[in-house]
């Protein structure tokens, strides 16, 4: 088929990832001493087929765990590759995957790009074996990683640390490159805020996001805040006004998927926000 899904070191050693294909989620590892842990799927099981050998073969070690970032499916329909690994996720992203509301549109994901995409054949929705509440912690010998429940994007979404070399997965808290999907049914837009804000202030040197490319530093995610901050306070402002949903104007952020994605956004959060008053 042509595919091409390479490596792409996000450090010299220890962390690498495949950013190549923008609608499809961003798959990452982090290379312990003694095995690898995968982070997220992308949307294939080709795709993650490809990842996981070239990880295996470049660094000579066995992948031994899955993490998933949340539930959404272009970053866990290439989970059949990993069916031997540990799975692992936050309490909430195992609740997601067997909620009949955010399942069912899970399912039809599914269906529809297994009848319309080549790349979807062999695609399977599997459940975590390990969840954790808040945090935790994967160590080998001297190395450790952090994985945090963050929520905001989606009610389960969740970062994973590396601070030997200051690298944060951050899943879909994050979209670069691409205008953001914010229209998840379980998505809280002020926890979303608080969580990157918070990661700015971690000792990072290099973010991998959900999709797009590789953040330099966490300066880069100023334009991040501003963007769901400014959206966050025009629907506030329109609710407060009593403005009509069809009348706000979403803030540009990138253009890719624009034109689909911002009334999603708009009508999500405004629905949100006035289910606060």
């Amino acid at each position: 088929m042509g595919l091409k899904f390479e490596l792409e070191f996000v450090t010299d050693y220890h962390c690498v990832a495949n950013t190549s294909m923008i609608r499809s989620g961003n798959i990452g590892a982090i290379i312990l001493r003694n095995f690898t842990c995968i982070i997220d799927t992308s949307s294939y099981p080709v795709t993650a087929k490809s990842f996981r050998a070239k990880v295996e073969k470049n660094f000579g070690l066995p992948a031994k765990f899955l993490i998933y970032t949340h539930y959404h499916g272009d970053h866990i329909f290439g989970a059949s590759v990993f069916k031997d690994l540990v799975i692992i996720s936050s309490k909430q992203t195992q609740r997601n995957l067997i909620n009949i509301d955010t399942l069912k549109s899970i399912e039809e994901w599914k269906y529809n790009l297994m009848n319309e995409d080549p790349l979807a054949e062999g695609i399977e929705i599997i459940s975590p074996t390990i969840c954790f509440l808040d945090k935790m912690f994967i160590k080998d010998e001297d190395l450790e990683l952090e994985i945090c429940h963050a929520g905001g994007h989606t009610s389960g979404s969740t970062y994973v640390y590396f601070p030997k070399e200051k690298v944060i997965f951050t899943g879909d808290l994050i979209f670069e490159d691409i205008y953001p999907y914010v229209g998840d049914p379980t998505c809280n837009p002020d926890k979303w805020i608080a969580q990157l804000e918070q990661i700015k202030k971690m000792d990072i040197e290099r973010i991998v996001p959900g999709h797009g490319h590789i953040l330099l530093n966490n300066k880069e995610l100023d334009k991040h805040i501003i963007f769901y901050k400014s959206l966050r306070t025009g629907i506030r402002e329109a609710i407060q006004e009593k403005i009509s949903m069809n009348s706000i104007q979403a803030p540009n952020f990138f253009e890719l998927e624009a034109e689909i994605w911002k009334p999603v956004a708009i009508e999500a959060w405004y629905n949100y926000y006035k289910s606060q008053i």
